[in-house]
């Protein structure tokens, strides 16, 4: 396989964490960053170094040498998603779209703990490009035809 240019890279996975960045690696299909037919680059937060600065930061840092990625993705484990009416476990994937006025993406630091633990959101942000919710269907759609393949993807990585 021939050598990747910097403009061959059109998404970007953001992680917080090295335990989601040993995850994304175990994603890709070959080391140099190809996700399901496509050039990503991936980047970790510097260790211990978190919050939405630093992550505007790894961005910026990440464009000015990858200039052709359209799409950034922060992607990572996600804390607080369980409710009493979402049965969310360890090693789910969860994907929030718009619903009526949100947007779908729900950010920590615009929004509040109240009383008995529940979380009231103070703003919000715009909903993904459109380009994004079209994948989201398309894998939803996979999903009801082929199951979620866990046990393959587990199997691939482990092997």
């Amino acid at each position: 396989m021939p050598p990747r240019r910097h403009d061959d890279y059109t998404a970007a996975w953001i992680c917080a964490l090295p335990l989601e960045l040993a995850a994304a690696y175990a994603m890709l299909d070959g080391r140099h960053g190809r996700v399901e037919g496509h050039n990503a680059v991936i980047a970790c937060l510097p260790s211990g170094v978190t919050g939405t600065v630093s992550a505007a930061r790894v961005v910026s840092q990440m464009l000015s040498t990858f200039r052709q990625v359209k799409f950034r993705l922060m992607i990572g484990i996600g804390g607080g998603a369980p409710s009493e009416e979402h049965d969310v476990r360890l090693g789910d994937v969860v994907v929030r779209k718009p619903v009526g006025l949100l947007g779908g993406v729900i950010q920590y630091d615009f929004g509040k703990t109240i009383q008995q633990g529940q979380f009231q959101r103070t703003g919000i942000l715009n909903k993904p490009l459109e380009i994004l919710l079209t994948v989201l269907s398309n894998l939803q759609a996979q999903y009801l035809i082929k199951g979620h393949g866990i046990k393959d993807t587990i199997q691939n990585i482990v092997n």
